[in-house]
């Protein structure tokens, strides 16, 4: 049983069908997929290879969940697995995992948004307590007011963070944006930098934990792939972002990402 096999009965299993002639109705029939019930029938048996339109109609029908699977299942099953070993390594390790992205996208809405102004920053970065009550009011968007923080919610009123609605905080942005280099002075950034490392003082858990992930790597790279890296790094900061809920569910769980990479100058390792 070859991988493409494997994969048309995993897709089997996940749309309710029983064999291959269920699954080829179910994905849409000759119209979909272009080729007829015999030939789907020989592929799905391993005993044919499929053609690249093949994966593209099936691309178009099955859930994203499924993308990577099915890219590596087709290349695999057109490949030498002892001459293309590093071509499936470098497929494999390289598609980032396939997931359905939620139905309503957290930052889609930029009606409400705002950047942290100087004073915010200033505040909570050297505030603990009151950072850690408005990254909560931040994630759910409302939260009861609890009696020992109604000093900490005053002062996040006062900053213009929050609205202190009879027994409620209720944030005052849909999303706050952190100023960066790109697009503030240097004092402003500087704060940013420094509301980025409290977040991650506040939350790391030093002891470790099986919830998060830090780690650290240190060595000599070249200049093309030190440029990699830092794509690589905001690219997965996009990703991430395109995954943000704008409805919670019952699976629904809030999640910190901090990402940091540098070139360092020989002045800053002495």
């Amino acid at each position: 049983m070859n991988k493409l096999n494997r994969f048309f009965n995993v897709l089997c299993d996940q749309l309710e069908c029983e064999n291959a002639s269920q699954l080829y109705s179910k994905l849409g029939g000759k119209d979909a997929l272009e080729i007829g019930l015999r030939q789907f029938q020989i592929i799905c048996a391993g005993k044919a290879k499929p053609t690249v339109g093949l994966l593209l109609t099936l691309l178009r029908n099955i859930k994203p969940d499924f993308y990577k699977e099915a890219i590596i299942a087709f290349f695999e099953s057109l490949s030498d697995p002892t001459k293309d070993k590093e071509i499936l390594t470098y497929l494999n390790d390289s598609l980032r995992p396939s997931t359905s992205p939620p139905i309503k996208k957290q930052w889609l809405a930029t009606k409400n948004e705002l950047f942290y102004s100087e004073s915010q920053l200033n505040f909570l970065k050297s505030n603990p307590e009151a950072l850690r009550l408005h990254q909560r009011v931040l994630f759910y968007e409302s939260v009861e007011l609890n009696f020992n923080e109604k000093n900490v919610a005053s002062e996040l009123e006062k900053y213009g963070l929050v609205k202190i609605i009879e027994n409620k905080l209720v944030c005052t942005g849909t999303s706050f944006r952190i100023p960066t280099e790109l697009n503030s002075p240097p004092r402003i950034t500087r704060l940013s930098s420094e509301y980025i490392v409290e977040c991650l003082r506040n939350f790391l858990s030093f002891e470790g934990s099986t919830n998060q992930k830090f780690d650290m790597v240190t060595q000599f790279v070249s200049k093309k792939n030190a440029d990699y890296i830092f794509n690589e790094l905001m690219g997965l900061k996009e990703y991430i972002r395109s995954l943000g809920q704008a409805e919670q569910s019952d699976d629904s769980i809030p999640i910190i990402y901090i990402g940091f990479s540098k070139l360092l100058l020989k002045g800053e390792l002495k």
